[in-house]
């Protein structure tokens, strides 16, 4: 059994937090792999350790250097630990001064995050510019997969970057240890990639709107992509991809509670609940463009997302009828940019009718039974004609697990919480994970 653990920032906080990591890796003799993210917030420091390297990046302030080593310091005298941080932090000024690379300086957070840990653990630390590569600006999982053959059987890999084919630092997304700890965990055919944060699991709706929803107790991989595209926090999207390709399944799980199972995420799931979960986000444009026998004349649909593009708008979903084209994007537009809009499409598309609405929150209601079982969406309208909430679009593709349904801006809470309360979930109580 090969394990590929991945702790984010909040599990590197403080001398705590590293004390949690390590008794949770040393419980699983199958944890022989370790993904890090930079020191992130914790009482004492308000502000992530990457986010302070941004600062310097930004200002070119030398003096914040300092806070760099202050950050970290309380940590390392903590755990008696060695690495000498003020000579790290002081080479790190000195290339910064020479050549201003942006990308090398934001990881520098992993960087000293991950030596800190190795010592701690007594594990080595990968350079993760000579293992995680990149080939004009794409990840090359063949040489990263050679040479991470000669890895020890033990190691501390630090997360959010790789290096390029000169050599320099390459950085991912924001968010990118997830995307580290995945392609490791896909690189090295580990039988189960663990993502350690301070949630216990994927939570079935925001918390922020519903009142202590439940955690998903296992998902698919789609049904985690929906849900991570529509905002469900925890995963970083771009994440998925190289687990997915080999079906290595992923728990996500709280570093402060290891005691809780989380969420399993799966390529296919026996579970058979009515409603894995829901998303959304506010503040979307619906564009509606209506012309008889559209479904005929595809150049309609061309010209369309021409016009969209000259206007810079992008369209990320495109739910059509037979004589209906949606076009809906993130975001709110302004009057004039609307009137122009409009202009521009009329010109282009000749359309019967054209209507643009602004403020529109959409609603992800994720299930692999709704293919099969209409009801479940006609369960979900339902309530919320019971609420008394208009419903502005309604969308889902053959053999879809989403329904997407949309909702003036005013009415997201409420919708949220009328789904989500009404829905009878018939999961099983998961059992504990990792201990009592």
């Amino acid at each position: 059994m090969t394990t590929v653990s991945k702790f984010g920032g909040s599990s590197m906080a403080n001398a705590e937090q590293f004390a949690k990591v390590k008794a949770i890796l040393k419980a699983d003799p199958a944890r022989r792999y370790l993904v890090v993210s930079a020191a992130g917030k914790d009482p004492d420091h308000p502000v992530k350790l990457t986010d302070l390297l941004l600062r310097i990046a930004a200002s070119d302030d030398q003096a914040l250097f300092e806070q760099v080593i202050a950050r970290l310091e309380p940590i390392k005298a903590a755990l008696h630990l060695q690495f000498d941080l003020n000579q790290a932090v002081s080479e790190i000024q000195k290339e910064w001064n020479a050549h201003h690379d942006h990308d090398y300086l934001v990881s520098r957070g992993e960087f000293l995050t991950a030596n800190l840990m190795g010592e701690y653990l007594g594990w080595p630390v990968l350079d993760a510019t000579k293992v995680m590569l990149f080939k004009r600006d794409q990840f090359d999982a063949t040489a990263s997969a050679h040479a991470l053959a000669q890895a020890p059987e033990h190691f501390v890999l630090p997360g959010f970057y790789g290096g390029d084919e000169t050599g320099c630092v390459h950085l991912m997304p924001r968010g990118g240890s997830d995307i580290s700890g995945a392609w490791l965990a896909n690189l090295l055919n580990a039988d189960l990639y663990e993502n350690w944060t301070d949630v216990s699991g994927i939570l079935m709706a925001d918390p922020r709107v519903v009142h202590q929803p439940k955690a998903i107790a296992e998902l698919t991989y789609a049904e985690l992509r929906e849900l991570t595209f529509m905002g469900a926090a925890v995963f970083q999207a771009d994440a998925v991809q190289p687990v997915r390709a080999k079906g290595i399944p992923t728990r996500i799980l709280n570093t402060n509670r290891p005691q809780d199972s989380g969420t399993l995420v799966v390529r296919a799931s026996n579970l058979d609940g009515p409603l894995t979960g829901i998303a959304g986000r506010r503040h979307y444009t619906v564009i509606t463009l209506k012309k008889y026998q559209l479904a005929a004349h595809l150049e309609v649909v061309q010209q369309a997302l021409s016009v969209m593009a000259d206007h810079e708008l992008k369209v990320v979903y495109m739910p059509t009828s037979i004589d209906t084209l949606n076009l809906i994007c993130h975001g709110t537009i302004d009057i004039a940019k609307r009137q122009r809009l409009a202009k521009d499409l009329v010109s282009a598309c000749a359309p019967d009718d054209l209507a643009i609405q602004t403020n529109i929150a959409l609603i992800s209601t994720i299930s692999q039974r709704l293919a099969k079982r209409p009801a479940i969406a006609g369960r979900l309208l339902a309530y919320l004609d019971d609420n008394n909430i208009p419903v502005r679009l309604v969308s889902q593709n053959s053999g879809d697990s989403n329904l997407l349904i949309g909702v003036g801006t005013n009415d997201y809470a409420r919708a949220l919480n009328a789904i989500y309360q009404n829905f009878l979930h018939t999961r099983n109580a998961p059992e504990p994970y990792f201990g009592a």
